[in-house]
Order: structure tokens, then C-alpha cells, then sequence
């Protein structure tokens, strides 16, 4: 593979929809939060007692479901499709070509920037010179292991029903330090191909998710 203008372009594309994915996720996230803060932690006895734990159980399963699909997307280096892991490996594949000097012609230093560049530059080379395959490796096994049990989930009890029955689980405390996790990559690699300085990906929900309830509670005391 050779690595020119056209495929930077290319990288810039996928990286703005991997963050665009991410970002639905993390938005995602934070809803189920409040809602199980303000419905189920908050309401929790009433819950047991007018037997709405089914409830509980399809905000949860929604979540879930929603999240680790999402995951999984990225962890796969299809032909077909746009992922965090496509991405690296590509970089990865392109290393030895991928030099700061090709880094300044998509991103020329100026008076003003500081020379951000080798900043960030810094971080996927050893000498300043060539991106380093092996720290890319290292991020690609990284996003493997983090991964794998999201991945194991999602192919033998969503996507199909494994003859074989899955023992394990993968609690939300679990997921969401995954999720973040999974943020964290998707920054570097989003600061190396943009160059933006991204500081977090999650975007603020700013309706008020208690205005729900609140109007729901309204209804029932009139009724």
C-alpha cells in the first residue's frame, strides 16, 4: 500500500465516522446513567414492589446491546467497512512510509501553531523520523484485548445463539470502562489525522432527562 494525499484524505474520512460512532455510543451511555440513576436507584423499592423490573431489564438490555455492536464494529479489519482496527492496520502498513515530512504536508507548521506536529507526532515514533510499527502493533493488541470479551458476547449471544452456553457476563461498570477505553484510542488516532488536539469525545446531553418522569408522574396523579 502507498501511502499519499489521496489516502490521508481517505483516513481523515474514516476517522471523523469512527468518532461519529463512538460519540453515539458515549451519548448513549450517558442516558442509560441517568435514567438508572433517576428511575431504578432513586425509585428502586418501588420498582420491587409494583414488579417493574422488566422495565429495569429492557433500559438495561437496550443499552447493552447497543454499545457492544458498537464496539465490536471497531474491532474488525473488514475490506467492507470503516473501523478503529482498519484504520491502525493501515497506518500500521504504512509506517515506513508515514514520515514527519510527509506529517508537515498535511499539516505545514506555521508561526502560530506552535509546531503541534511533533508533539503528537512523538507518540506513534521512537526517533521523530518514521511513524514505529511496533507502537502501532501495540495499539492494535491493545484494542484486541480490551475487546475480546465484547466481541465473544456479541457473536455467541446477539448476533447468534451459540450451542454452547456463555458463563460469563459483562457488567456495566465493565462496559463503560471499556467504552472509555476504547475513547482513548480513538483520541490519539483522531489527534494524529486531524491534528484537532481532541480533549474528550462525549458529547454533552443537555436536555433534561428528569422532565420525562416528572411528566409521566404528572399524568398518573391526574389520572
Amino acid at each position: 500500500m502507498k501511502l499519499d494525499n489521496e489516502v490521508f484524505e481517505r483516513w481523515k474520512l474514516w476517522i471523523d465516522k469512527i468518532k461519529k460512532d463512538l460519540q453515539d455510543i458515549l451519548i448513549n451511555q450517558q442516558i442509560f446513567c441517568e435514567i438508572r440513576a433517576i428511575a431504578i436507584q432513586a425509585n428502586w423499592s418501588n420498582i420491587e414492589e409494583t414488579y417493574n423490573l422488566l422495565f429495569c431489564n429492557f433500559i438495561k438490555m437496550c443499552y447493552s446491546a447497543q454499545a457492544t455492536v458498537g464496539i465490536r464494529r471497531h474491532l474488525k479489519n473488514n475490506k467492507n467497512s470503516i473501523s478503529l482496527k482498519r484504520l491502525m492496520v493501515q497506518i500500521k502498513n504504512c509506517s515506513s512510509q508515514f514520515t514527519y515530512d510527509f506529517y508537515l504536508q498535511q499539516h505545514p507548521a506555521t508561526p502560530q501553531n506552535i509546531h503541534w506536529q511533533k508533539t503528537i507526532f512523538s507518540d506513534f515514533s521512537h526517533d521523530g523520523i518514521t511513524v514505529a510499527d511496533d507502537i502501532i502493533n501495540a495499539d492494535i493488541q491493545n484494542l484486541e484485548t480490551l475487546g475480546k470479551k465484547v466481541e465473544d458476547y456479541v457473536d455467541r449471544q446477539l448476533a447468534h445463539l451459540d450451542k454452547k452456553d456463555w458463563n460469563d457476563e459483562i457488567t456495566c461498570n465493565e462496559l463503560e470502562n471499556i467504552v472509555d477505553r476504547l475513547s482513548q484510542l480513538t483520541k490519539k488516532y483522531l489527534n494524529l489525522i486531524t491534528g484537532d488536539f481532541c480533549s474528550h469525545l462525549a458529547p454533552q446531553v443537555s436536555c433534561d432527562l428528569k422532565s420525562i418522569f416528572r411528566t409521566l408522574s404528572d399524568i398518573q396523579n391526574q389520572e
